[in-house]
């Protein structure tokens, strides 16, 4: 990153840089996927290459 750090609020939504607390919730919302509902949707991802460091 260039120096500039930045954060965006509202009452719903927080913009801001990922940390490394943010891991653990990201890959949990890939392994709970919902099967594919749209034909661009990947549905269900093989997320067994993806280990906590």
């Amino acid at each position: 990153m260039n120096g500039f750090t930045y954060n965006i609020e509202t009452d719903r939504l927080n913009i801001r840089p990922f940390i490394k607390e943010d891991y653990l919730n990201w890959l949990n919302q890939y392994n709970n996927r919902m099967p594919s509902q749209h034909k661009y949707d990947d549905g269900k991802i093989d997320m067994s290459i993806c280990t906590m460091v």
